[in-house]
């Protein structure tokens, strides 16, 4: 999919994401996500979370607290990016991908789907990422769903993408001037 290959260059994404448990909506969240070759970062209601791969850092700042936090990172953790768009997506995993339409409320969309094919603790299961598209470059929704029985999916997900760049915003890059405005934490250690 052309939108998630841009999620791998520099780019800055504005989302409203509703998470959903059986159906219910069980959280609604604003989210900011920038990154360029170097630097990752991702804000949501309460959290900012800023990565430097060139340092090896992860910072997690709690917005309300005003205090953050420092660690090492490494390429390889998962769980660097609160990215709700994919642009983490193995795309080894990927089994099928779909073109058609798809409803949203009361609307129809040009869609690109993917189903992926993950394994976790409790065992492989699949995932349908659903990109809807109302005649831009970049999709107005993106919808997950997980498997749930064999042949039943449930809505997981569902972001609204408000604003997409192709560049990262200088505000997001500027790490030393957004930990200004935080104290380190009392237990702030670095791994």
């Amino acid at each position: 999919m052309a939108y998630l290959d841009k999620l791998e260059g520099d780019y800055t994404e504005k989302t409203s994401t509703e998470y959903k448990y059986h159906g219910m909506v069980i959280e609604r969240s604003n989210e900011v996500e920038a990154g360029n070759d170097t630097r990752i970062y991702s804000e949501d209601d309460d959290y900012i979370q800023l990565i430097d791969t060139v340092q090896g850092k992860l910072w997690d700042i709690d917005k309300e607290e005003g205090t953050y936090t420092v660690q090492a990172w490494k390429g390889s953790d998962s769980s660097s990016s609160g990215s709700s768009s994919g642009g983490d997506i193995d795309t080894s995993k990927i089994s099928e991908m779909w073109t058609g339409k798809y409803k949203v409320g009361s609307k129809s969309y040009d869609a690109e789907a993917l189903v992926l094919n993950l394994t976790d603790k409790n065992g492989t299961y699949r995932m349908v990422m659903i990109c809807c598209f109302d005649g831009k470059v970049n999709p107005e929704y993106i919808i997950s769903k997980n498997e749930v029985s064999k042949d039943k999916l449930e809505e997981i997900e569902n972001v609204h993408i408000i604003d997409f760049k192709s560049y990262a915003m200088d505000k997001y890059m500027d790490f030393e001037k957004i930990l200004s405005n935080y104290t380190p934490a009392s237990d702030d250690t670095l791994y």
